[in-house]
């Protein structure tokens, strides 16, 4: 979305979308500038996860760790590489 059209946090905290022919919501985050939980959760971020109908993609997840004790999460590292990048995916 242009910038100047989102008029909430998100507009710096990420961005929102449905797959999947509409049933499936997508949610990017960053948590770059986020100091901890209490501020990931006071910006309804921690809402999100969990829920069957939602995916959420994370980056600087490390930074709101702490939210995701119990959810199912999948990490993908992206490195790049003399030849080009290398992915790693973990559960």
């Amino acid at each position: 979305y242009p910038r100047d059209e989102v008029e909430s946090i998100w507009a710096d905290l990420g961005y929102e979308d449905r797959i999947l022919d509409g049933r499936i919501a997508f949610r990017h985050f960053d948590a770059y500038r986020l100091s901890g939980t209490d501020e990931a959760c006071g910006a309804g971020i921690a809402e999100y996860f969990g829920k069957s109908d939602c995916v959420c993609a994370i980056e600087w997840w490390q930074n709101i760790e702490g939210l995701f004790d119990g959810i199912k999460t999948v990490s993908v590292d992206i490195v790049k590489t003399d030849d080009g990048r290398k992915v790693t995916v973990r559960r």
